[in-house]
C-alpha cells in the first residue's frame, strides 16, 4: 500500500519494526532488507535477566532464541539499521554493566535503554532515571566514559550535556513519524497504539 502511494506522491517511505526476535528467520530478514526497514529487537539482557523477565508461555527461557535472532540481524544487510532495545526494570537496573557487556560481545553497536513503562510504574521509572543520572554523573566526575560509550542513548545524552546544547524537538511524533498497528490504524506514535484519542486514520 505505502509503496503504491509513495510512487503516486513521489514519497520515499522508510519503515521500522520492533520485535522480540523469537520469530526472525532468513526469509523475514530478506523481506526487511528488500523493503527499506530498520529493525529493533527488544531484549532485556543475559540469560539470567531475559529468561526471568521474558519467558515463553510455557515458562521456558527465551534468551537463546532471541540471541539467535540478534545474530541473524547482525550478519545481514540490516546491520547498519539495527538497534537493540533493553527494557530496564527495578531489578535489572543494577546490572547495566553486565547488560551492555553482554550485547557488546554479541556485536551490537547501537544499544538503547528504556525504563519499564506502564500506568502504575511511575515510582519505578523515577528510581531507574535516578540511577541513570548517578551513572552519568559518575562518568563525568571520573572522566571514564567506557561504559557510557556502549549505551547509545546515554552516550547521546551525555554529549548534549557536555556541549550545553538544548534539544528543543526531542519527539518527532506528528512531524515525521507515525505508527501503524496490525489492524491498519495510524497513530502519532507507537506509544499511543490502542489509544483512540491519538488515532489519525484507518486503512
Amino acid at each position: 500500500y505505502f509503496i503504491e502511494k509513495g510512487k503516486l506522491k513521489n514519497l520515499d517511505f522508510r519503515y521500522s519494526i520492533t520485535t522480540n526476535g523469537t520469530l526472525l528467520n532468513k526469509q523475514v530478514i530478506t523481506f526487511l532488507e528488500e523493503n527499506n526497514f530498520s529493525l529493533t529487537i527488544s531484549s532485556d539482557g543475559p540469560e539470567f535477566i531475559q529468561d526471568k523477565q521474558r519467558p515463553f508461555k510455557n515458562l521456558k527461557g527465551s534468551a537463546k532464541k532471541v540471541q539467535s535472532g540478534i545474530k541473524l540481524a547482525l550478519n545481514s544487510g540490516l546491520r547498519e539499521n539495527f538497534t537493540l532495545r533493553v527494557t530496564i526494570t527495578e531489578s535489572s537496573v543494577k546490572f547495566l554493566s553486565e547488560i551492555s557487556s553482554y550485547f557488546n560481545r554479541l556485536g551490537v553497536q547501537r544499544l538503547f535503554l528504556s525504563p519499564v513503562s506502564s500506568p502504575d510504574s511511575l515510582g519505578v521509572i523515577k528510581k531507574i532515571i535516578n540511577h541513570f543520572r548517578e551513572v552519568l554523573l559518575e562518568a563525568v566526575i571520573s572522566q571514564n566514559y567506557s561504559e557510557i560509550n556502549k549505551i547509545s542513548n546515554l552516550n547521546s545524552l551525555l554529549h548534549r550535556f557536555l556541549s550545553e546544547k538544548l534539544n528543543r524537538q526531542f519527539c518527532p511524533a506528528g512531524k515525521n513519524y507515525f505508527s501503524v498497528d496490525t489492524m491498519g490504524c495510524v497513530y502519532l506514535c507507537h506509544r499511543f497504539v490502542g489509544n483512540k484519542l491519538f488515532l489519525l486514520t484507518e486503512f
